[in-house]
């Protein structure tokens, strides 16, 4: 597996909404990052659309941010289910006077 880095050295506006898009994600998701390369290979190259996204000859993940040199990745679902039910259970009620 080889990880690629994306520096932006200009702003990037990835929009939601259909025509105008108004909204914005705060992430690359994985799906916009494969229609974005699958864009750009077929300005590149006289290949057939339909194969070509049936049968990619490249593997997407989803965008992480890389900050000052460390990645950051998210916190899978449920492994700090634990941790939040600890703080529940041994939390104690703030005294206001």
């Amino acid at each position: 597996m080889i990880a690629y880095h994306l520096n932006f050295y200009t702003p990037l506006h990835i929009g939601v909404e259909a025509i105008g898009q108004e909204k914005i994600e705060h992430q690359v998701r994985s799906d916009t990052l494969f229609g974005a390369i699958i864009a750009c290979w077929l300005m590149l190259f006289e290949d057939d659309p339909d194969s070509l996204c049936q049968e990619p000859p490249f593997e997407i993940s989803s965008c992480f941010p890389l900050i000052e040199g460390k990645r950051f990745y998210p916190v899978p679902t449920g492994s700090l289910d634990s941790l939040t039910e600890y703080v529940n259970e041994n939390e104690t009620p703030l005294a206001i006077n």
